[in-house]
């Protein structure tokens, strides 16, 4: 029925690009601004239609005269968008055509909606999703972007229009235009400002975090960490950045906190908020970092020796306010995750710079307005136990289960405490008594209860049919304990302290199937790798294969068990299938903790086993590459960079071992196209030019030190000064 073409597409305008080419011996061309604009982020088919679609959309009986009621039904509803989207559909996963016609056909059907539907944002969402499939898509895709923003403003389409810019200004020229857009009335709706939804604040912390990640990475650390200060407030804002700020929930300024002394502490914001294999500016993955982050790290840096002596001081600060309450009494925000994380930051920091009496000062203070906050005691704990101070260290922790007699968690490490101070009595003691103050027992009732059977009714685990247990607290039934997953650490615990290994094991592997969150599914998985080694050290010698043997199989599979694939998360797109990603940040906590049970010279080859199994694990990969330099394995370090050179991964720091090693042994070629590789991968760098633009120097190529200055122009990357360094230097 549509045999014409559409009719309503924008005028295109020409677009500059640069090419460059690296020396006389490696003869290639580097097109990044070009390729930057029409192969960054461009969609695999398979997240644009699955199977799922195509079973929702367009059943298995639906015929040729369906799709012809259909096109009669969108020209007698134009208005239809639902049946404009499945008509689009079916046309996309017609089997008789290829994957070309497929495409154009949707494109056409789309493009027929949005004629009679302009302000649909689902049809605009969709039609540019399939367009950037599309084979002419690198000449007006940036236009029909604008276009939909025109029409449909919405937060997908910016951030589209955002991955297709190339160059520094033109993507921050959009970071801009999409942040005043998220300030502002949209649709008659309330402004961010009135109305703090988690939502549009978490689209206005991931804007305000790519601006950052944009200009730090382009060369202009000075113009992020100033407009980041001016978006916390502790800077005068000069455009009105503070606004910014006003639109951000609790637990987003908290992060916003943690991601500022960061900046200002390592020059670049926290890596776990970001998929490693991907560190160009990019959408948020997580906001609570799965480790602790390492400020030691920042005390010997030349960056940190560098800076002014008052950092410090003002990194205390930020992080001060991002913990101390706005008002009284303490706000629901205090239970958030994210400010859980801030406060974290801040006594590790105070740690590290060895001021522990303010870091447990500091823990105090925060611990009165919300006693409930378990890590904030595990910490306290942490401290002293670090110092050797293993009587207040075991203080805190039964002032922690005093002030709450229901946690699971804080029952449970002090009860291991005990066990390791070699107070297993008294640890016997705390789980019997933790479990039977779940349920209503008068004071003579409490030496005749089993407490094993108490914990099989709280877990939901079989009990005699004749066995007549006390009923629950109203409170415990209120807060559902059975879902805590340290309830069933506390049990295992308590088997192991009464001496029924074989028992412990049954309820370790109950909980595996019972656990579904990926960080408990890990957590459960340690504490059982935990306790095979304690048995393994008090079982006689002749049980000793057999529990390490049990304690291999059941670290190998944890690691090849865990989830690694998992939904993106903050993902709002309410009509499109939720992309995936893989996530290791578990996984790799499980691999470190095993690491540290291992031998000194068995441990490179547990790595090169676990990375075996998995290959793009990108963290785990630098880390046996690391191994290996320190090994004096040189070749074997260089050979593991060679699957993620080819895959242009984006890490800087993989790149930068890789380049390292390359320089040392390999040809001026290889070293040329393997620069070339880095630049394609991370093209908004200025790291990885300079170092470019440094080894042509050295090589005395005058043309490709041109070439790259030519390039680092049109990318708009800040590298004048360093060029006027490294010239001042070579005269």
């Amino acid at each position: 029925m549509f045999f014409e073409s559409r009719v309503w597409r924008p005028t295109t305008e020409e677009t500059r690009t640069f090419s460059m080419t690296v020396s006389s011996e490696f003869q290639t061309s580097l097109n990044i601004i070009s390729e930057t604009a029409s192969k960054l982020c461009v969609p695999e088919m398979d997240t644009v239609l699955d199977s799922e679609d195509v079973r929702y959309f367009v059943p298995e009986t639906v015929t040729g005269a369906d799709v012809q009621d259909m096109e009669g039904a969108v020209l007698a509803t134009p208005t239809d968008t639902d049946l404009w989207l499945r008509l689009a559909y079916s046309k996309l996963s017609n089997p008789s055509r290829s994957r070309e016609e497929n495409l154009n056909l949707a494109l056409n059907v789309l493009a027929r909606g949005l004629e009679s539907n302009k302000d649909c944002v689902d049809l605009w969402t969709y039609y540019l999703t399939l367009y950037r499939c599309h084979g002419d898509s690198s000449t007006d895709y940036l236009d029909l972007c604008n276009t939909a923003l025109e029409y449909a403003p919405c937060y997908e389409i910016w951030w589209q229009l955002l991955e297709a810019s190339s160059g520094f200004q033109a993507k921050d020229t959009v970071c801009i235009r999409a942040l005043n857009f998220l300030c502002r009335d949209v649709d008659g709706e309330l402004s961010l400002s009135d109305s703090k939804d988690e939502v549009q604040s978490h689209q206005m912390l991931e804007m305000i975090l790519y601006k950052v990640t944009l200009n730090s990475q382009s060369g202009r650390f000075k113009t992020a960490l100033n407009f980041f200060q001016s978006v916390a407030g502790v800077r005068e804002s000069t455009h009105g950045e503070e606004r910014y700020r006003q639109s951000l929930t609790h637990a987003d300024i908290c992060v916003l906190w943690i991601c500022l002394v960061h900046l200002m502490e390592f020059q670049t914001l926290p890596a776990a908020l970001y998929d490693p294999s991907n560190q160009n500016p990019g959408r948020i993955m997580s906001k609570v970092s799965k480790s602790k982050c390492n400020y030691e790290g920042s005390v010997d840096s030349v960056a940190q020796q560098a800076r002014p002596h008052y950092a410090f001081r003002y990194t205390v600060l930020y992080l001060s306010q991002a913990v101390t309450p706005v008002e009284s009494p303490p706000l629901p925000h205090l239970t958030s995750p994210q400010y859980v994380q801030a406060a974290l930051n801040l006594t590790q920091l105070l740690c590290y710079r060895n001021k522990y009496i303010e870091a447990c000062e500091t823990l105090r203070r925060v611990l009165e307005w919300a006693p409930h906050l378990e890590d904030l005691w595990l910490m306290a704990a942490d401290i002293y136990a670090g110092s050797d101070d293993m009587d207040s260290a075991r203080q805190v922790l039964v002032d922690s289960v005093a002030s709450n007699s229901y946690s699971a968690k804080l029952h449970y490490n002090l009860a291991l405490l005990e066990l390791l101070q070699d107070c297993a009595d008294e640890a016997l003691e705390l789980m019997e008594r933790f479990v039977i103050s779940h349920f209503n027992v008068s004071d003579e009732e409490m030496t005749k209860v089993d407490p094993n059977y108490l914990f099989c009714k709280i877990l939901g685990l079989d009990v005699p049919v004749m066995k007549k247990l006390p009923p629950l607290r109203d409170e415990v039934k209120e807060r559902q304990s059975g879902t805590d997953v340290h309830l069933w650490l506390c049990y295992c615990l308590l088997l192991e302290l009464q001496g029924e290994t074989s028992e412990a094991v049954d309820v370790f592997e109950h909980a595996l199937s019972s656990t579904i969150d990926a960080a408990d599914l890990c957590l459960v998985w340690k504490c059982y790798v935990q306790f095979l080694y304690r048995r393994l050290h008090s079982c006689p010698p002749s049980l000793a294969p057999a529990t390490l043997q049990q304690l291999q199989e059941a670290m190998l599979r944890s690691v090849t068990t865990a989830p690694t694939l998992l939904p993106a998360p903050y993902w709002r797109r309410q009509r499109c299938k939720q992309p995936l990603w893989r996530d290791f940040s578990h996984v790799n906590a499980l691999v470190d903790f095993y690491i540290m049970l291992v031998a000194p010279d068995t441990q490179a080859t547990a790595l090169q086993t676990f990375l075996d199994l998995m290959p793009s694990n990108v963290l785990l990969l630098i880390r046996c590459i690391e191994v290996a330099i320190k090994d004096e394995q040189r070749r074997r370090a260089r050979s593991l960079c060679t699957t993620s050179v080819y895959d242009r991964v984006a890490n800087l720091q993989l790149w930068k071992l890789a380049l390292s090693l390359a320089q040392e042994e390999g040809t001026p070629q290889e070293v040329e196209r393997l620069f070339v590789r880095a630049v394609r991968a991370m093209p908004l760098s200025v790291t990885l030019w300079k170092d470019f633009l440094l080894y042509e120097v050295s090589q005395e190529n005058s043309t490709a030190v041109q070439n790259i200055l030519t390039q680092c122009q049109g990318l708009g990357l800040n590298i004048q000064g360093y060029v006027a360094t490294i010239s001042s230097s070579a005269s």
